[in-house]
């Protein structure tokens, strides 16, 4: 992978500093094993590294190519992403989901004692998903879904 921290606009410098502060703030006390950090700005790598280790018991250090499971991380990484496309005025939050997923456009939810009711409100960006909107009358295990 190319890094070009001046074509990033960024100090190569300063960024020396985050191995640094990576290393002696969570890799020597050991309250991580190892991570990667890659700063991105216009589309140009300003900077990569990777520290630690992947693989503690086989003392596996992380290689460039590593893969990592996120696990609940992908929320707060949708989160950000939608964030930032929201301040670029891609969407407004009370726009609806299914015009990116049609698929939801006409959701139905699966009410406990078995009934399929429609939904009382269209998930927006607003309210994240599907299971956010309810009928009245679900007592909060009624379910989203898809319809035919």
């Amino acid at each position: 992978m190319k890094v070009d921290a001046a074509g990033a606009g960024l100090d190569e410098g300063r960024l020396g500093r985050i191995g640094a502060h990576l290393r002696s703030r969570y890799l020597d006390p050991g309250k991580i094993a190892g991570a990667q950090m890659a700063i991105v700005r216009g589309g140009t790598v300003g900077y990569f590294e990777s520290f630690g280790l992947q693989d503690r018991e086989r003392s596996v250090p992380v290689g460039d190519d590593a893969i990592w499971r996120l696990y609940s991380m992908t929320k707060p990484i949708t989160g950000v992403a939608m964030m930032t496309l929201y301040e670029q005025g891609h969407f407004q939050l009370d726009d609806a989901v299914d015009r990116w997923i049609p698929e939801w456009k006409n959701m139905t939810v699966a009410e406990p004692d078995g009934e399929v009711a429609p939904e009382w409100c269209r998930p927006t960006g607003r309210r994240r998903s599907a299971t956010s909107c309810r009928t009245p009358r679900a007592s909060g295990t009624a379910r989203a879904i898809k319809t035919s």
